[in-house]
């Protein structure tokens, strides 16, 4: 029995398999990082298998550092191990910064797992635009569960009370925040198989004359006197949000 499109159709349907319908599950099934969550047009896809040149690293405190790891990757060969610092500020961060074309609905996705009991895991979007900068963080804090976010007085406020996330080598979460700078609200955010509904909620706001750029950050918020480690792999920005 012949499966697929009608034989009128672009593809003719074979006797032993499926026609792909969709251009997006054709990039997954060729090896794309993009496959959680495959809406929005890709700006950006890092697996760091190239290193960390072209992305912006920083980091503070005693024993912080920002490397790539031969020990975890969600694809590939390599993450970026983020080491937070023992003392100052503790936090180590990876950033990816985009110069803006149009400005649409933003999405933001990584994956991580951690090593030790980090303070916060924090995914950060900020888009300048000339005369504005708009902002909106996810915070998950690994100790008591939480998934928090940033709203427009830059305060956090709680999400979900108990996000249960697997904490063990190789189970690797992903999480991805989408935000609207065209109406200065939040869109959606997801982690794992968890969803949220946000667009009535207010993006951080704020004047600002930098020029149009888009700042997105994964960062590691470690504890005093303990050097925990955030390892990230597959960073993927886009516009065009639905």
């Amino acid at each position: 029995m012949a499966h697929g499109y009608p034989d009128f159709a672009q593809s003719a349907g074979v006797s032993t398999v499926y026609q792909l319908r969709d251009l997006a599950e054709l990039a997954a099934r060729l090896g794309s990082i993009d496959t959680f969550d495959r809406r929005g047009d890709v700006i950006e896809l890092e697996s760091f298998e190239h290193g960390l040149n072209n992305t912006y690293t920083a980091y503070s405190g005693t024993g912080g550092a920002v490397d790539l790891s031969l020990l975890y990757a969600k694809s590939g060969h390599f993450s970026a191990r983020l080491s937070a610092g023992s003392d100052l500020t503790h936090y180590a961060l990876v950033r990816k910064q985009i110069v803006a074309s149009a400005i649409s609905r933003i999405g933001l996705e990584a994956s991580f797992i951690w090593g030790g009991t980090p303070d916060s895991i924090r995914l950060i979007i900020q888009i300048f635009d000339g005369s504005y900068t708009y902002g909106g963080q996810l915070h998950y804090i690994p100790s008591t569960k939480q998934l928090l976010y940033t709203n427009s007085v830059g305060a956090t406020v709680e999400l979900d009370a108990d996000v249960k996330l697997y904490n063990a080598a190789y189970a690797w979460h992903t999480i991805k925040l989408v935000i609207d700078p065209v109406t200065g609200t939040y869109a959606r955010a997801l982690l794992d198989g968890y969803a949220y509904a946000m667009s009535d909620i207010a993006l951080y706001k704020a004047v600002s004359a930098i020029f149009p750029i888009i700042i997105c950050d994964l960062s590691n918020y470690g504890r005093v006197a303990q050097n925990d480690s955030v390892y990230v792999d597959d960073m993927i920005v886009t516009q065009n949000e639905p």
